[in-house]
Parts: structure tokens; C-alpha cells; sequence
């Protein structure tokens, strides 16, 4: 049924718009005549309008259909100036946090999904985020003071060691 319509339609359009040019000579001429000509092709790019609205809805739903994945899915972006954003993409049981440029794709930080809460607001988890890491950064400068006491007091013996050699000569 629809596609009889279809045909309808376009064996009407192209009936009245065929014979569109036609040289006249001096016949008669009629402003009856060019009002319903002046309507008709009114009505006719109306009608062109409107397929064009109703065709680019039709497609934008189904380019979202096809853009659409089974496995990722993205959960929240972030526009940080013209040419960088900040993407949040569920894969499985992680979210990867992606900086994506013009010219690259850079992984931020690989976590569970199960860190994500959708209560909470993008503070929060920013906040959470940036405790984790503090709290990651004080239990690393911990190891690394503490080894380079060790090293300290190694290099230390040593150095009293060649202190002896020294004198030798």
C-alpha cells in the first residue's frame, strides 16, 4: 500500500511539473492563470520540504541504529576545548576514560564498572578519583624515600670503604 502511494505521488508530480517551459507566443495571458500556477508551485515546494524533513528524521534514526555496538557502549563525554574530549566507554565490566584528539586516542585510566554509582554526580566520583590517586601517590613517595634510604646507607659503607683505599696510595 505504501508503495502504491509512492507511485501515485510521483506520476502526479512528474504529470504536472513535464511540461514546465513551453514557448508562447502572444497568446492570452491570464492573472487568473498565474495565481493558480504561482499556488501550484507553492503547494509543490511545500510538499519538497516536507519529504526533506521527514527523509533526514527517517535517517538520523537509523544511523543511530547503525552506530550503536553491542559491547560498548559510551557512558559520558566531555568537550575540553575544540579539538580534545574526554570519553567514558563501557567495555564488558570496565569503563575506560579515553582522551581522544584530531590526531590520537589516549588511554587515561582503565576501571571496574562496579567504581561507577548512578547516584552519584561527576563531583563526587572526580573527587574519589583524585583521593585514590593521592592516596596511590603518598604509598609510592613512601617506597621510593624508603629506598633511597637504603641505597644511602649502602653507598654510605661504601664510601667509608674507599675511604681506606684512597689513603693507601
Amino acid at each position: 500500500m505504501k508503495g502504491n502511494w509512492k507511485i501515485l505521488l510521483l506520476i502526479l508530480l512528474i504529470m504536472f511539473t513535464s511540461n514546465i517551459s513551453i514557448a508562447v507566443g502572444q497568446g492570452d495571458y491570464s492573472i487568473g492563470k498565474a495565481l493558480v500556477k504561482s499556488i501550484f508551485y507553492l503547494f509543490i515546494t511545500a510538499i519538497v520540504l516536507i519529504i526533506t524533513v521527514y527523509g533526514t528524521r527517517f535517517i538520523a534514526k537509523n544511523s543511530r541504529k547503525l552506530a550503536c555496538s553491542k559491547y560498548m557502549r559510551i557512558i559520558d563525554s566531555l568537550n575540553l576545548g575544540v579539538n580534545l574530549r574526554i570519553i567514558m566507554v563501557e567495555v564488558g565490566e570496565m569503563v575506560y576514560v579515553l582522551a581522544v584528539s584530531n590526531n590520537s586516542i589516549d588511554l587515561i585510566d582503565k576501571l571496574p564498572k562496579k567504581v561507577f554509582s548512578k547516584e552519584s554526580s561527576f563531583e563526587d566520583q572526580l573527587y574519589r578519583y583524585k583521593y585514590e590517586f593521592n592516596k596511590k601517590q603518598i604509598l609510592a613517595n613512601k617506597w621510593i624515600s624508603n629506598i633511597s634510604k637504603t641505597f644511602k646507607r649502602h653507598n654510605k659503607i661504601y664510601d667509608k670503604e674507599d675511604e681506606g683505599d684512597e689513603k693507601d696510595s
